[in-house]
């Protein structure tokens, strides 16, 4: 799972609430979680610090934890490929 997709989650808002929350277009979340386009580490940093301030979650991701999120999708896309 994607940095983008467990930070909706926790909200447990749908993919249109979610971008409605973040006042951003719906596609950008589609692609984000379906792996189309990526966003920057900054932007998923930023978007998890607005999480914690309004409570969704109880500390802010690093652009180095969202990094360790992308290798770990990635190492296992790869895992699931192999099988």
């Amino acid at each position: 799972m994607n940095a983008i997709k467990e930070l909706r989650n926790a909200t447990k808002m749908s993919q249109n609430k979610f971008a409605a929350y973040l006042g951003i277009p719906v596609a950008n979340i589609q692609h984000w979680e379906q792996g189309v386009t990526t966003p920057p580490n900054y932007l998923v940093a930023l978007i998890s610090r607005v999480m914690k301030y309004d409570g969704y979650i109880s500390r802010v991701l690093t652009p180095a934890e969202v990094d360790m999120h992308r290798e770990t999708q990635t190492a296992y896309s790869l895992c699931e490929c192999k099988l």
